[in-house]
């Protein structure tokens, strides 16, 4: 099996060289060679890439609702949202626990080159869920969706420039009295295949050939819905049984919507309203390889050259400020040595300015334990940051990969705690510490 793999790209044949059996079992120094070669094709080992066949279902996980205003996450299903029949909670690590990701399966169902458009579900939305789903969407909360481990993004239209691809779409917009709902989305999936020569039509079908995801894109909109026929319950199955109330034909259900009226969601009023969701697909062949297809979610947004006139602006002004205090140090040191050197050797020296401090150049400080522990403190946040930004720049701590970034940081501040309380304990002993154990 391993010999009918193929390379993602050029670049990354020196990762498929490292990887191949032969060289995995002749030492296991070699692992190490991957690292170290990760900046070409980061997390790219072939034969790890996920290739999907015409027709076959793709993974799809919904990950949270997060906006840039209260930066509070929550859950995706914390609103009153089509949910599948049984929930599946996918394994997650540290870091992707503390940056608030909540990742379970999605209500939607794509399958590789299959367009459709589908009505997704039917609500009913009591007094709280509607003023729950108002209050989100005034707070500019964003839902993120996972497709193949890619987050779905939203391309934001800029002059005289490409468009902005920004990750998750926003669940609707302010209105008076109320908020505009983003029920209708319009997905685009982008795939690549390892081998060009086979594209379209039956001979690509017959050819068994595999495509791999690189572009995940989704369009919001806002539509007001009718439908002619009774929605179906989610018992109507014989004798009683459970049936699947999701993904339904537009057909099925009589749907229909004249194209102008959005879905208008009031903060006041009793009575229950309904809530219609619905999506389509279409998928779009891409010459993007697997290896660059998080290009576009890397690229930094308008505006961003800003913080770098900020930061030269802080530069300039701090390299100014430390000239103006060099320059009167030097002016008071020359003029008390000017002093100093006036005074006769018969005459009685009296020291005068910064010579007042020499004396407390070698006098042990009045707090050696904070000292130390403070010095311990700065050893081990610059030891923990040289590491993880060496690490990231190696590649081995790749932003596709979620949480592993924050994961690898808190990881390393617990193990430079090693070099930390050493230099702690060794300059607590040189100033004389008279309580070595305190430091514990």
């Amino acid at each position: 099996r391993q010999k009918k793999l193929e390379p993602a790209s050029s670049a990354c044949y020196c990762c498929w060289r490292a990887t191949s059996p032969t060289m995995l079992a002749r030492a296991p120094l070699r692992l190490a060679s991957i690292l170290l070669l990760q900046p070409c094709c980061p997390l790219l080992i072939p034969g790890l890439q996920r290739e999907y066949l015409e027709g076959e279902e793709l993974p799809m996980r919904v990950a949270k609702l997060m906006s840039t205003r209260t930066l509070v996450p929550f859950s995706y299903y914390s609103l009153a949202q089509c949910t599948p029949r049984s929930l599946e909670a996918a394994a997650e690590n540290l870091g992707e626990v503390l940056h608030g990701d909540r990742i379970f399966n999605a209500p939607f169902e794509l399958r590789l080159r299959r367009p459709r458009a589908l009505a997704l579900c039917r609500l009913l939305l009591d007094p709280q869920e509607r003023e729950l789903w108002v209050a989100r969407i005034r707070e500019g909360y964003r839902a993120h969706l996972l497709l193949d481990n890619l987050p779905v993004g939203t391309r934001r239209p800029r002059d005289g420039a490409a468009p902005l691809l920004e990750r998750g779409y926003l669940l609707g917009a302010a209105a008076p009295d109320g908020a505009i709902v983003h029920n209708h989305l319009h997905f685009t999936v982008r795939y690549h295949l390892p081998s060009p020569s086979v594209t379209t039509g039956e001979a690509w079908r017959g050819s068994g050939r595999r495509a791999r995801i690189v572009g995940f894109e989704v369009e919001p909109s806002s539509r007001g819905y009718t439908h002619a026929a009774r929605w179906p319950d989610d018992s109507e199955g014989e004798a009683g049984s459970a049936v699947d109330v999701l993904n339904l034909s537009p057909a099925e259900v009589g749907l229909s919507h004249d194209g102008t009226s959005p879905m208008v969601l009031r903060r006041r009023g009793g009575k229950p309203v309904e809530l219609i969701f619905t999506y389509n697909v279409t998928y779009a062949l891409s010459e993007v390889p697997y290896s660059s297809r998080w290009d576009n979610y890397l690229m930094l947004e308008e505006g961003s050259q800003v913080h770098w006139l900020s930061l030269c602006g802080s530069l300039a002004l701090s390299l100014l400020l430390a000239s103006l205090v060099a320059a009167i140090m030097l002016a008071t040191v020359r003029r008390d040595l000017q002093k100093y050197n006036a005074i006769d050797a018969d005459d009685d020296l009296v020291e005068v300015g910064w010579k007042y401090t020499h004396a407390d150049v070698l006098r042990p400080p009045a707090g050696p334990l904070s000292l130390s522990c403070a010095l311990g403190a700065a050893v081990q946040l610059i030891c923990s940051g040289a590491v993880t930004l060496a690490l990231a720049l190696l590649g081995v701590i790749s932003p596709t990969a979620r949480g592993r970034l924050l994961t690898a940081a808190l990881l390393l501040l617990c193990l430079s705690a090693v070099p930390a309380g050493y230099v702690a304990a060794r300059l607590y002993r040189q100033i004389d510490g008279s309580h070595p154990y305190a430091l514990i």
